[in-house]
This record gives structure tokens, sequence and C-alpha cells, in this order.
């Protein structure tokens, strides 16, 4: 597989849209200038500011899509986790990783709580 540094993969330092629902992280990015791009490779490992391996081979998740600007990555645990993303194109060409960001995914609310008495002073 080739690199490619002339497409540019832009998920913008503030992400276009980053939505935490549970153990959920919702993403979306902006679609590369190049194109011959068909698809883009999300990658997520847990920490804050992480630096990724050549080839992305510390990434915990991998979500890939194809003619989307959006991807969901589920069963993520509390605690921060940055993101990155590729581009890719029909032939197998790969772009370098985009600039890296980081969210912070909190804990989800217990589920099934009810009130059963309540005492107002």
């Amino acid at each position: 597989m080739n690199i490619l540094k002339k497409f540019a993969v832009l998920i913008v330092t503030t992400l276009a849209s980053i939505t935490l629902i549970a153990d959920t992280v919702n993403l979306s990015w902006n679609a590369s200038t190049d194109t011959n791009v068909i698809g883009y490779n999300v990658f997520a490992t847990q920490g804050s500011n992480t630096v990724f391996a050549v080839n992305n081979t510390n990434a915990i998740y991998v979500v890939t899509v194809t003619n989307q600007l959006t991807a969901s990555i589920t069963n993520v645990h509390a605690g921060y986790w940055t993101f990155t993303a590729n581009a890719f194109d029909g032939a197998g060409n790969i772009s370098v990783n985009c600039t890296n960001v980081t969210a912070y995914v909190p804990l989800a609310p217990p589920s099934g709580l009810r009130v059963i008495n309540v005492t107002i002073p």
C-alpha cells in the first residue's frame, strides 16, 4: 500500500462532531479534498494525546467506512481516548493520519434506578 501525502483527511481538532452516549462515541469529519477517496479508517486508543504507532498497530478500535463521513465506536470504556483517521482510495492507497483528537468518555449512569420513598423536610 502506498502512503499518499497529497490527500488530507480532516478531523478538525475540535472535531466536526463528537457525541458521547453511554459507551458509544459518534464521530464525524470533513471530507477529503481528493476526489478519488472512497472511504476512511478511524482509529481509537485509550489515553490522552496518545501517539499512534506506525500503521496504527496500537489502536484498540478500528472502524472502516465507505461513502460516509461518520463512524460510531461502541463498547468504549470510561476514560480518555485518542482518535485519528486516514483516507483510502480504490487502488489501496492510504493517506497519512490526520491530527489526533482526544476526548473524555464519562462513566455511564446506572440504569434501572427508581425512587422508593422520598421525605422532604
